[in-house]
């Protein structure tokens, strides 16, 4: 069974992570005027390339699945409701 903390970061999106990551550190070091808090932009990719988790994947799929899961709902209610009403046409 899936769990909020599985991993959610494929490995070609985590060599991905990386490549910004390192690509926004390159500028700033190449840039030393840039404003002092632009590396900690980089953390976020890189240590959720690290990690293979990234917190807001997780949140986004946890609510796609409850949308779905919503629509599935519905739909067998809707099945049910239709089968129930054939049943007594036929009786």
């Amino acid at each position: 069974m899936k769990t909020i903390m599985d991993k959610n970061v494929s490995r070609a999106e985590s060599f991905r992570r990386y490549a910004i990551g390192l690509l926004v550190m390159g500028v700033f070091l190449a840039n030393p005027g840039l404003p002092a808090w632009m590396p900690l932009l980089a953390l976020y990719p890189l240590a959720t390339a690290l990690n293979q988790w990234d917190p807001l994947n997780a949140v986004f799929d946890a609510v796609i699945r409850a949308i779905n899961l919503h629509r599935i709902k519905r739909a067998v209610t809707l099945l049910q409701t239709r089968n129930m009403q054939a049943i007594k046409i036929k009786a």
